[in-house]
């Protein structure tokens, strides 16, 4: 979750793991949906994520796993 996401950008929005790209569910303004379909440890630190302006900056918030 957050701000300033573009709106339905699910192809410039971009979630990796242990190297691996992660699918893009949804986008909104808010937040952003992926469906994890791969990674190395459940416990994993590599993780970047990156939208069409680039990497963000500060601290990403992971709220809440389906």
């Amino acid at each position: 979750m957050g701000t300033g996401f573009i709106d339905n950008d699910v192809a410039n929005t971009e979630l990796w793991i242990d190297g691996m790209k992660q699918e893009t569910v949804s986008v909104d303004t808010t937040t952003a949906v992926f469906n994890l379909v791969d990674a190395l440890s459940i416990k994993s630190k590599d993780i970047k994520f990156y939208t069409a302006e680039g990497t963000p900056s500060g601290e990403l918030s992971y709220v809440s796993f389906p």
